[in-house]
């Protein structure tokens, strides 16, 4: 974005550079046209002058010329200087002999009140421009050269009006409409050219906000000081009367306003719409994601009774086996059958999501989703505890918490080492809420990465993670009432990271049935800790 800011400020700069250069060949050759004559008015020698000065610094201080940066500033320091001196001269009526230095032998052809001298308004506009090319490259406090450009922008909307209105005191009373014009190309020259601008980042955002403001903006500076003159052109209208002219401007500043916010709410409307479906369309893909981890540990799972069945089968086959060697065989194959039943009743009841609501029983659904996974926590050889303080029930959607539970303790075994890697998982009370709380002891979370661990796409597994298991997680904790808060140290002697689902008792659970969204909380950082909840 800076880049395009950049190139759009140098071919403005370019143009006012080429602008004021005419308006120089105007006034030598006297072509009334390059002079920007009409209605009463031109633009001043001097002020051509300025604005190619103007153009020129903005070029010298652009980044791909870091070198001739000073010199850009000084002329920015000659331009405020000049313009300082003219507008001291207004308001001090004072006679410095500085506007009949240039172009002296053209001062003939001046028929304004002061030969030489630009209005005061173009002194105003010029001393703000000045300002802004000074302070154009820093980097620090405010985005000065920003605002100052806006204040330029300022003179130009003033000028407009001025004219638009017919009020000579906004313009001036001598200043050009070309000079106007030509003053919010410098204004835009200078906020594009400027190191920082927030402003314009605002209104160019692609986001909702960006939107709402950008057609906000276009009401208020373009579309009301039209219905302005539109009401001015009616009162000018004899054959009808005071009270038709009144309501012929209301009823158009009401006709448009009413469009114009029908449509940001149409766009606004269409933006939301994308984004839920983006969001749906993630919690798809990390549900599948998680979907093809659980098939891949119990496939693992079933791999080691699958062998044991395959060589039973082999010895089975042996002709000159006893009776009762054969019968020890066979028992021994339908426990293994029966243990890959019991697998795949197991899988099936994770995956089985219910509709609606129904009371969960914390202890059985912690033992079950550690059962799936015993396969992976005795292959890395990871000590688990258990401790319930009590059979605590939850009106909740079970899929879903095996899902969030799920992925919890997955995370924990990614960071878990090969040795002594210890696995807490705990159910018991936090005041008069349901906890369940997973907590291990590897090497943690930085404390940067902290406040973004529920943030979809961020991950601090760069290999094997998708970043989107905590955010799915988060997600279904609040649309079951629950609030999830993580806690994690990188410290040598005490290294981990805990994760404590909160739900309020069965008794107190809110109305998940009537499928009413959790509302969305912040992410609060406390220390080496962040909370967030619904």
């Amino acid at each position: 974005m800076d880049r395009t800011f950049q190139r759009v400020a140098a071919s403005l700069a370019a143009g006012l550079m080429t602008a004021g250069a005419l308006v120089l060949a105007g006034w030598q050759y006297r072509i009334p046209i390059l002079k920007g004559e009409g209605l009463g008015t031109f633009v001043a020698p001097s002020a051509g002058l300025c604005f190619l000065l103007c153009g020129a610094s903005i070029l010298l201080q652009l980044p791909r010329w870091p070198l001739l940066g000073w010199a850009g500033k000084l002329v920015g320091i000659f331009v405020t200087v000049f313009a300082a001196a003219t507008l001291s001269e207004y308001l001090f009526r004072l006679d410095l002999h500085i506007d009949r230095i240039f172009f002296a032998h053209r001062l003939s052809d001046w028929n304004l009140p002061v030969p030489g001298r630009f209005a005061i308004s173009t002194a105003i506009g010029f001393t703000f421009a000045g300002l802004s090319l000074f302070a154009l490259r820093r980097k620090k406090g405010m985005a000065l050269a920003e605002f100052l450009a806006g204040l330029v922008g300022l003179v130009f909307y003033l000028s407009i009006v001025g004219y638009l209105y017919a009020i000579p005191a906004l313009y001036g009373r001598v200043m050009a409409l070309h000079t106007a014009i030509l003053f919010a190309i410098l204004a835009l020259a200078l906020a594009g050219a400027a190191s920082r601008h927030p402003l314009l980042d605002i209104l160019l955002s692609s986001y909702a906000g960006g939107m709402a403001a950008r057609r906000m903006v276009v009401a208020i500076v373009v579309i009301m000081p039209l219905i302005g003159f539109v009401g001015l052109w009616s009162h000018s209208l004899a054959s009808v009367s005071r009270g038709v002219r009144t309501a012929m401007g209301e009823l158009v500043a009401v006709a448009v306003f009413t469009t114009l916010a029908l449509h940001t709410a149409s766009v606004m409307n269409q933006v939301d719409k994308k984004r839920r479906e983006t969001e749906t369309a993630l919690m798809r893909s990390e549900k599948l994601s998680a979907a093809g981890r659980m098939a891949a540990t119990v496939a693992h799972e079933i791999n080691n009774p699958l062998e044991a069945i395959s060589n039973l089968v082999y010895l089975l086959q042996r002709g000159d086996l006893p009776e009762d060697t054969r019968r020890e065989y066979l028992k021994l194959t339908e426990q293994e059958l029966e243990r890959v039943a019991a697998i795949a009743r197991r899988t099936l009841g994770f995956y089985k999501d219910q509709a609606s609501p129904s009371e969960v029983n914390l202890r059985e659904l912690v033992e079950g989703v550690l059962e799936v996974y015993r396969a992976r926590l005795e292959q890395k050889n990871i000590t688990v505890s258990c401790s319930f303080a009590q059979d605590g029930h939850l009106l909740a959607s079970r899929g879903e918490l095996q899902q969030v539970l799920a992925n919890l303790i997955a995370n924990a075994v990614d960071a878990l080492p090969s040795q002594g890697g210890h696995l807490d998982v705990a159910v018991g009370t936090v005041g008069d809420a349901l906890a369940i709380e997973v907590r291990d002891n590897g090497h943690g979370i930085a404390e940067a990465d902290l406040a973004r661990v529920f943030e979809p796409f961020f991950s601090t597994k760069k290999e094997v993670g998708t970043g989107l298991g905590l955010w799915v997680s988060l997600d279904l904790v609040r649309k079951n009432g629950g609030t999830i808060e993580v806690m994690s140290s990188t410290r040598d002697q005490d290294h981990g990271t805990r994760f404590r689902i909160s739900f309020p008792s069965a008794a107190s659970q809110p109305a998940h049935a009537e499928g009413r969204p959790a509302d969305a909380a912040p992410l609060r950082i406390e220390g080496n800790a962040a909370r967030t909840g619904g």
